[in-house]
């Protein structure tokens, strides 16, 4: 099934407010058997939505358009007006909208009457859509052998009203039979994966499936869509997959984090972190894991260096001669969380996150990471891209997770 997205707000267009229905739907329209094809965004106007349906069904010949947004009481909430005359009909009461919106707001304690909003009104064809988290009901219509569906903006009523669309009007069309896998990679280029480690790759896996290639903080990430399940192990066995062996940190759809907390679990150790730049974003990300309490014991944000000192037992002359951003002040914070928590193993950070405090020697982008285990200690300094604070401190949990699992992996059960 050809499906479309119609986002539909100024708002969106102007910067003002991050669409973030595309992301879910694109997910969650994988979960019942179907993707997303395409997706527009227009601004709220009759004119811009009925243009921007009309070229969506002659150019992209859809099944199904959903169009999130412009379902409020305001003045700039035209969805209903721009598909009232998109089918040339008036917007007359309905009385299953009316019962709709009297039970929407009776869900929130509060009583509805027509002078609040028009809720109510919709066009004569026009089918009313429960709305089970908000009070605007959705919409759905069909327009040139094509359905329609009109939700609200609101990432939370957005969600709710199509998954509930879906295992309800949709039921039917449900076809969850495909999978997916990524192969996740560390530490080498896409054009080198594809062009010197494994130029067969990519034609082996497209007899699986769909093919794509992202780059991602943790390196590049190959996944094939739309594959068969009994296919998966065939995949892994392929030669060229074989051959990225070296490269690669999962064969698999869990997130870095996920993978961790469960390789923890697999070898019974415990974890701890003690973090400086990325001040607390490690631990965040692993305790972020369902039962990751069974594994991740604590963590301190030393970000001063009285912290390192008092509560990590850092020297302060190595503080003084080498500077907090250094292998030897990471390698003593890894081993003094460590020893504190008396875990198995632990990870520590400190770095220049800027936009300030770079020098020549160390940039900002610069990041110390350190590990430490019962059998030794690890740390290297690595010059990551700057691309802004925070986006430059995600990096830094990154090379900390890579750098964590990777001396998981080398320790024996």
């Amino acid at each position: 099934m050809k499906i479309s997205l119609l986002a539909i707000g100024d708002e969106l267009l102007k910067g003002e407010t991050q669409d973030l229905n595309l992301y879910w739907l694109g997910k969650f329209l994988r979960t019942v058997g179907h993707q997303l094809k395409t997706s527009v965004f227009c601004g709220d106007s009759i004119e811009q939505i009925n243009n921007s349906i009309d070229n969506l069904i002659t150019n992209q010949s859809p099944d199904l358009i959903i169009i999130s947004g412009g379902l409020g009481p305001t003045i700039d909430d035209v969805t209903k007006k721009s598909l009232s005359k998109l089918l040339g009909e008036t917007l007359e009461e309905s009385e299953k909208a009316k019962s709709m919106v009297e039970e929407h707001y009776q869900r929130f304690g509060k009583k509805w009457s027509p002078e609040l909003n028009f809720y109510h009104l919709i066009p004569k064809s026009v089918t009313p859509i429960n709305n089970p988290t908000g009070l605007a009901p959705g919409l759905f219509s069909t327009y040139k052998n094509t359905s329609i569906i009109c939700a609200p903006g609101v990432p939370k009523e957005f969600k709710t009203m199509v998954k509930e669309f879906f295992h309800g009007h949709y039921r039917e069309k449900i076809n969850p039979q495909t999978d997916r896998l990524y192969i996740k990679t560390r530490g080498v280029p896409e054009e080198k994966i594809f062009n010197e480690i494994a130029p067969k790759l990519w034609g082996e896996l497209s007899n699986f499936g769909r093919v794509s290639s992202y780059p991602r903080l943790t390196g590049i990430d190959i996944l094939i869509d739309q594959i068969d399940s009994d296919n998966i192990e065939k995949i892994k066995d392929l030669p060229s997959v074989k051959l990225l062996t070296p490269y690669t940190w999962q064969v698999g759809n869990q997130s870095l984090e996920e993978f961790i907390i469960n390789k923890l679990k697999e070898k019974g150790l415990t974890v701890a972190t003690a973090e400086s730049c990325t001040g607390g974003l490690v631990a965040s990300g692993l305790t972020d894991v369902s039962g990751s309490s069974e594994v991740f014991i604590g963590g301190i944000v030393s970000y001063s260096n009285d912290i390192k000192m008092d509560e990590l037992e850092v020297s302060p002359i190595d503080i003084e001669k080498y500077g907090a951003v250094s292998e030897e002040v990471v390698k003593q914070m890894a081993k003094g969380v460590r020893e504190k928590y008396d875990v198995d193993i632990s990870v520590s950070t400190s770095g220049i996150a800027g936009p300030g405090g770079g020098s020549t020697e160390k940039p900002v982008g610069t990041i110390a990471v350190g590990v430490s285990f019962k059998s030794g200690s690890f740390s290297k300094i690595y010059q990551l891209r700057n691309e802004g604070r925070k986006k430059t401190k995600n990096r830094f949990v990154a090379c900390a997770l890579l750098s964590l699992l990777n001396f998981i992996e080398k320790i024996d059960q």
